[in-house]
């Protein structure tokens, strides 16, 4: 057996609560190490905001270290330095993602930490109002301060008009001025209840011990409502986008490029749509997923247009965006760059494409997955990455396709990338927007 299939193999065991619908899902690596992970994982994030609400979910993350019914605002993080460990959070367009890695003798407080957020977040408006500031402050150096930032977040205002992908996130400065205490306890309410989460421990554990500890301090949170069904409303789209944005730049422009990757007419089954998902992972890792990449060859070393060029393909809940980014070299044009870019992805839909860039995609994935078995932080990664993901509604959907992942991965051919091409990447479906150094003629974008 192959350390990569060796790997996929772990034998992770999954539980849910009958007491309250939580999933818990342990990984135990028995590797001597002492060292352990412990996730929870919402299934909410931007994507279940409302519009005049955004970014109402990052901000949740950020109160969610501030005071409980038994700890003061900052004991969280002061317990878990004291015990040598570290912690985090991040929140997604799907999910959102807790973490502390500590010691497996650690396990209780860590877990108890947790159960505290869950049952005893006290929302206290003080304690709002100064947060409100540093979240401000983040929006500003992320998306209005950071060419790249700001031409992500304008990317997804314009390919998702209906949907809550409208905005990132980060969310609207307008919107961030406009909460209430009210919003944030109605929102926690709702989503941040066992039926809605899962416990992923990770590391030098024992699996029993593991499920009867989370159960210990996790068995008595009771849900509090039922959380609502996601109305899906946005359209087919019907013609490419295109918007020209000038801003300070340093004198750069710079290019975003994607074609959504879902649609409401779609009516094939689950299995045929995640296999495109799989296929569409490899063809970000051709096109512009390496440093050897078709778009790095063609756009950065040989036409040199681009000084950087990245590709992916971002699965999400209800949608789907295959983007490509780009920082153009000085007085070079984007316009130019996307005209190449669509010239590579004509090749593969021609069929101009090598089994020698498939292989070297292949090995580049595969590569990536074994590195993420190195640690349990890693690990924790790719397991939270499919839980709260794309499959977040089943978490033993998830774990079946994290589990044959590399095994779908590689069972990839020409004729899958060409067929997934011709389907996705049409006009239709693609989103462009180039920034360009703002002159004096233009007037700053809001």
């Amino acid at each position: 057996m192959s350390a990569l299939s060796a790997a996929v193999s772990l034998p992770f065991q999954v539980e849910t609560l009958k007491e309250n619908g939580l999933n818990i899902v342990v990984v135990p690596l028995r590797n001597g190490s002492n060292v352990i992970e412990t996730d929870v994982i919402y299934n909410v994030g931007s994507g279940d905001e409302k519009m005049g609400k955004s970014g109402i979910a990052h901000m949740i993350e950020h109160m969610n270290f501030k005071s409980t019914k038994n700890l003061k605002a900052g004991e969280f993080d002061t317990i878990v330095k004291r015990m040598g460990g570290v912690d985090n959070a991040s929140t997604g367009f799907d999910y959102t993602r807790y973490f502390i890695k500590s010691s497996s003798s650690n396990l209780d407080t860590s877990l108890k930490l947790f159960a505290d957020l869950m049952g005893n977040l006290t929302l206290k408006d003080s304690e709002f109002q100064t947060e409100r500031q540093v979240v401000m402050q983040e929006r500003l150096w992320r998306t209005e301060d950071n060419p790249i930032g700001y031409l992500y977040f304008r990317f997804f205002n314009t390919a998702f008009v209906y949907s809550p992908y409208h905005w990132t996130p980060i969310g609207f400065h307008s919107d961030i001025l406009n909460w209430n205490i009210k919003d944030l306890k109605d929102f926690h309410k709702t989503y941040y209840q066992p039926t809605n989460a899962t416990v992923l421990i990770v590391g030098d554990i024992d699996p029993k011990e593991a499920f009867a500890k989370t159960k210990k301090y996790f068995g008595n949170i009771k849900n509090k409502k039922e959380i609502p069904a996601f109305y899906e409303n946005e359209p087919d789209s019907d013609g490419e986008k295109v918007v020209n944005i000038h801003r300070y730049t340093g004198g750069l422009e710079y290019l975003a490029l994607g074609f959504r990757t879902s649609k409401l007419s779609d009516k094939r089954d689950e299995a045929a749509k995640y296999k495109d998902k799989v296929v569409l992972d490899v063809l970000g890792y051709i096109l512009g997923g390496t440093n050897s990449s078709l778009l790095d060859e063609k756009l950065s070393d040989e036409l040199k247009l681009t000084s950087d060029i990245s590709s992916f393909n971002m699965k999400l809940k209800h949608g789907g965006v295959f983007f490509i980014i780009a920082t153009m070299n000085k007085d070079k044009k984007a316009s130019d760059a996307k005209d190449e870019i669509l010239k590579v992805i004509q090749n593969i839909k021609e069929r101009k494409i090598s089994e020698a860039d498939l292989d070297k995609a292949k090995a580049a994935i595969n590569a990536r997955f074994l590195y993420s078995f190195e640690s349990s932080s890693k690990l924790a990664g790719i397991f939270a990455s499919f839980i709260g993901g794309a499959d977040s509604k089943d978490v033993d959907v998830s774990l079946k396709h994290l589990k044959n992942y590399i095994k779908d991965v590689n069972s990839v051919n020409l004729k899958d990338l060409q067929d997934v091409s011709d389907y996705y990447f049409t006009k239709a479906n693609l989103t462009t927007l180039t920034m360009s150094p703002k002159s004096n003629s233009h007037k700053e974008d809001e």
